[in-house]
């Protein structure tokens, strides 16, 4: 196979995100959330960690973004917006989405949070 036979319609584009990992302490919740929030296909079978404190993954993809869903202990999250610590925060992303008070009132409906 020769690179001209290789499909890379669905490769990220230059500066576009091309691999995400988010830390989550309940897997089927995530995964439940995104699915339904943003169409993700989520895989709900697992791989062991890659780095001590990553006790399983799973992969999910939606286009050009692929990515996994790392469980942790809550006490490996970073805390955002916390009064004694305001400059830690955890993974920031942003999303294209067609209409934003939709995707909110999704993000809400799926036990989401908004806060601005």
């Amino acid at each position: 196979m020769s690179s001209s036979d290789t499909d890379t319609s669905q490769w990220p584009k230059l500066g576009e995100i091309c691999w995400l990992e988010i830390p989550v302490t309940d897997p089927t919740r995530a995964i439940a959330f995104y699915q339904s929030v943003l169409d993700w296909d989520c895989k709900t079978d697992t791989l062991p960690g890659h780095i001590p404190h990553v006790k399983q993954i799973n992969f999910f993809s939606k286009g050009s973004l692929n990515g996994a869903f790392n469980t942790v202990d809550a006490k490996d999250l970073v805390k955002v917006a916390d009064e004694h610590r305001p400059t830690q925060q955890s993974v920031v992303a942003n999303y294209v989405v067609a209409s934003i008070e939709e995707t909110l009132e999704k993000v809400k409906n799926a036990g989401g949070k908004v806060i601005l």
